[in-house]
């Protein structure tokens, strides 16, 4: 299997959707009962769905663009916990193939290839928590669309104006959690990385990033609001108490296998020899990708096995430095 998806031939993209949808629609079929995750989620959809306002009439944390997907999956669907897992399934599979096409479009590796995104997908249907709509998974999405604004800078010219929409996503993806606000410091590092003018290219990515946010506190400004904002989503999430919502052994068993994926592909990378300059600048912002994820992690409030959506895509990325030395032809 590992062989056959080494191509970038369609039909190798079509049948890893369909794998994707053979391993996920069985657990999302079978009809497993919501969680109270899911069902406060539903809750705040529906109150904002008859019109209560977010903050002021529901004082909850909420981060707002997740209150905002919320809203509309309530006027779509209602109380549908199918429609709710259809679109976190349908966000994992979105992300999986974002973070492989940028690999591949940015030549990352050797060779173009499914892989990364394969071992996404394997991954991400280790339970059914990632069939969870979760705030990190959304806030997920917008930290992968915001990877080709912030590594291409030294390969495209002088079109430093990308990194304003790439702190604009790193934005977007607070909005959706507040603590991935801290891969900000990932963008830092691809700016250090690949940025010919520092300071310009800095300033331009904070200013993306903190565009949205401006908008936001604009709206809660004239809707007095703002305390209330800033109590709920600006400080509440750091209070920095973690809970685990599943028995730390039950987590700590079925991440294992990610675990030691992860390690054993470390170390191959870490065997390999030099590639070229951006393949190494890339494998550096990857390590501080790993690192801020498992900080984000572990600084939560409540950790379950879906909370490790955020190291997929490294994991997704290291791995393909391990499936060499393990695969033979015609496997």
């Amino acid at each position: 299997m590992i062989s056959y998806f080494r191509s970038i031939l369609p039909s190798r993209l079509i049948l890893l959707i369909l794998l994707f949808l053979g391993l996920q629609l069985p657990l999302i079929l079978l009809g497993i009962p919501g969680t109270t995750p899911e069902l406060l989620q539903m809750l705040v959809g529906e109150r904002l769905g008859d019109g209560y306002s977010m903050y002021r009439e529901i004082y909850d944390n909420t981060a707002p663009l997740t209150a905002l997907v919320l809203w509309l999956l309530d006027l779509m669907a209602g109380r549908s916990f199918l429609a709710y897992r259809l679109t976190a399934m349908g966000l994992l599979l979105l992300q999986a193939l974002l973070f492989n096409y940028n690999l591949n479009r940015h030549n990352v590796y050797v060779s173009n290839n499914y892989l990364p995104a394969l071992l996404y997908l394997l991954l991400g249907s280790l339970s059914f928590e990632y069939n969870m709509l979760t705030p990190l998974l959304i806030g997920n999405t917008f930290i992968i669309l915001s990877v080709p604004y912030i590594i291409t800078l030294s390969r495209e010219g002088y079109d430093n104006n990308r990194l304003f929409v790439g702190g604009f996503m790193l934005g977007l993806a607070a909005m959706s959690y507040l603590p991935l606000a801290l891969f900000l410091v990932v963008g830092a590092f691809a700016v250090l990385f690949f940025a010919a003018s520092t300071f310009r290219s800095m300033m331009l990515m904070f200013c993306g990033f903190a565009f949205p946010y401006a908008m936001l506190l604009t709206y809660y400004f004239y809707t007095n609001t703002v305390p209330e904002f800033m109590e709920l989503h600006l400080l509440r999430p750091w209070q920095l108490q973690v809970a685990f919502l599943r028995p730390p052994t039950d987590v700590a068993i079925l991440m294992s296998i990610p675990a030691l994926l992860l390690l054993l592909s470390l170390f191959s990378a870490a065997s390999l020899p030099q590639r070229l300059v951006f393949q190494v600048k890339f494998q550096q912002l990857m390590w501080v990708w790993l690192i801020v994820s498992l900080l984000v992690i572990f600084t939560r409030d409540e950790i379950s096995l879906g909370t490790f959506v955020l190291v997929l895509p490294p994991i997704a990325y290291f791995s393909q430095f391990f499936l060499p030395l393990t695969a033979k032809p015609g496997c």
